[in-house]
């Protein structure tokens, strides 16, 4: 098999360097916005590339984000910490606008 130098596509350079750019950022926020952060640009960067090396990357670097979330979450949920988003009530009717 023959190996070629292929070259990264702008959506692959821009992923990384969007992803690079990000984490040297959350390193530094991470104890103040631990409760918030969320990991957007890994999903965005994975749906963009084509080259199998950045996409095997981004794919285990997502999934270390999912499991890291779950993880804290189910801790969280077992010291009773967890914050819950707010509840709506559901409407008892469907209502249709007129104008």
């Amino acid at each position: 098999m023959v190996k070629r130098n292929i070259r990264l596509s702008s959506p692959e350079i821009g992923g990384l360097w969007g992803v690079y750019i990000q984490e040297t950022m959350s390193t530094c926020l991470l104890k103040y916005f631990l409760h918030h952060l969320q990991m957007v640009n890994l999903g965005f960067a994975t749906s963009t590339v084509a080259r199998a090396d950045v996409l095997d990357f981004f794919t285990k670097a997502l999934n270390q984000a999912t499991e890291l979330y779950a993880e804290s979450t189910t801790l969280m949920l077992s010291k009773g910490i967890y914050d819950r988003p707010p509840m709506i009530t559901y409407p008892e009717k469907v209502e249709y606008a007129k104008k």
